[in-house]
């Protein structure tokens, strides 16, 4: 997806699906999920004439392997999805493009070069706290964030510190939308158990546990996790000691909220006031991320030079130098050759570009007609006709059912179908689409069908079978 320039002057769409033309000059995250580089792309790259990288020439790229890693791939393309349907948001980590070199999906993103909040808590000296100036900066920029997010039907699922993110200007960017959830109709709750622990709302864990709640929920429950986050600003932690998940789920249903009002330091009346805001039991009374940006302690700081109050606080917690880099015929060790053996080979014939852009609801004159009507044309395909695209007897259309089930059986198993049936079928569906949204449509649909083949090798043959006895089945009604 193609975005405007940004703030480090990117211009996405001249970014290339060419794995080559990024240079990976450092792992900066690793995990289930792969690895997340900073990067830069070399066809724009232009060295400062002090001898410098400024921050503004890096991307983030995150690569994972869709044959070995261990996190769910669904995840994985909820938050390709998720972030390519965003508008820009000031307060929302920047998606450039996702495209595929073999079995590794490669997804850009905005750098964000002075790491997350929850790195710069760890950073801050024993004895040392954040000023409520600091704390109301960052969260009235996560609310803005979430302002962005709810008014799109958006529920991020896992607010904390540490999927926050500190740009390289100062500002603060919310990240990882691997479980975030789009609610397509206003009154539409959602039911799926997920999200960290210390910041779950009430109302996702009774709705799993609890046999006679049925509520689901919305996007209250990222408020109840903001009001834990703000707690984790002023305390440093979250307000959980225990590490038992169980005993963490238990005491958030079963004990009352928690409060500042214990806190050994001077509070504000208006930071307790917020905080107990975020953490009301009832979702309903919960205030929205528009209200709490109304909200005393956000607006009592109303003016204030937000990029400079975090700056300077980084500032003084790390002595921040930029990241720079000094340029030198060693600067840039490009880890990218480590990644395949056989890089030359999948650039050349395995690359793939995911578009994820949002599409037109009206299909309407988006794919041209073919001359023969669909009935027609495939009345007389069975799916072991369809992989060499030759007429079938009718005597074939009337083989019993064991029959036919005993000639898909004598075929190879594993992709078999993918390779021969489906893979082909969107490659010309994708010949026949007349606009771009079809085109990106088919794309993304092609892209997920990859994916799950990979995972559940033979699914495209049970897809192409059912697919086959429904259409048969309809056309004897």
């Amino acid at each position: 997806m193609d975005t405007d320039a940004t703030e480090s002057g990117f211009q996405p769409h001249k970014l290339s699906s060419n794995s080559k033309d990024y240079c990976l000059v450092s792992c900066i995250g690793r995990g289930s999920f792969g690895e997340v580089y900073k990067a830069i792309f070399k066809p724009t790259y232009v060295p400062s004439a002090d001898g410098t990288i400024s921050d503004d020439q890096f991307l983030a790229v995150k690569i994972i392997d869709m044959e070995e890693s261990e996190d769910d791939i669904a995840c994985i393309f909820t938050e390709v999805f998720f972030l390519a349907n965003l508008k820009n948001n000031t307060n929302i980590v920047k998606y450039y493009k996702t495209f595929s070199i073999g079995s590794q999906l490669w997804i850009i993103m905005e750098y964000c070069g002075n790491g997350s909040c929850h790195g710069l808590m760890k950073k801050l000296p024993f004895d040392k706290f954040l000023n409520e100036k600091q704390i109301s900066v960052i969260v009235k920029q996560i609310l803005q964030g979430l302002q962005k997010l709810h008014y799109e039907q958006k529920v991020h699922r896992d607010i904390k510190l540490a999927n926050v993110l500190i740009s390289n200007s100062g500002a603060v960017k919310l990240t990882d939308f691997g479980v975030s959830a789009q609610i397509r109709e206003k009154q539409q709750k959602l039911n799926t158990f997920v999200g960290s622990p210390n910041w779950m709302a009430p109302e996702v864990i009774l709705n799993n546990f609890d046999k006679n709640y049925k509520k689901g929920y919305d996007e209250k429950i990222d408020i109840w996790s903001l009001g834990i986050t703000v707690i984790e600003l002023v305390e440093k932690r979250a307000p959980s000691p225990d590490k038992d998940v169980r005993k963490i789920l238990q005491a958030t249903i079963k004990r009352d909220p928690p409060t500042l009002n214990q806190c050994s330091r001077n509070i504000s009346d208006s930071l307790k006031d917020f905080v107990n805001c975020c953490l009301q039991k009832d979702a309903e009374k919960r205030l929205s991320a528009e209200e709490l940006l109304k909200h005393e302690f956000i607006t009592k700081f109303a003016g204030c030079d937000e990029k400079g109050i975090v700056n300077d606080l980084l500032s003084s917690l790390l002595d921040h130098k930029g990241n720079n880099l000094e340029i030198s015929a060693n600067v840039f060790v490009d880890m990218s050759n480590n990644l395949t053996a056989d890089s030359d080979e999948l650039d050349k014939h395995n690359d793939t570009e995911f578009t994820f852009d949002s599409i037109d609801k009206s299909a309407t004159g988006s794919f041209r007609q073919r001359a023969n009507t669909f009935p027609n044309s495939a009345e007389n395909h069975t799916p072991v006709s369809l992989q060499e695209e030759k007429p079938v007897e009718q005597s074939t259309i009337e083989t019993s059912e064991q029959e036919k089930a005993a000639k898909l059986q004598s075929e190879p198993v594993g992709s078999y179908y993918y390779d021969k049936v489906v893979d082909v079928v969107f490659a010309n569906v994708a010949k026949r689409c007349l606009n771009l949204d079809a085109l990106n449509a088919s794309q993304s649909l092609r892209a997920l069908f990859r994916m799950t083949e990979k995972l559940q090798p033979g699914f495209s043959n049970v897809f192409v079978e059912e697919l086959w006895l429904r259409i048969k089945s309809k056309q004897q009604e």
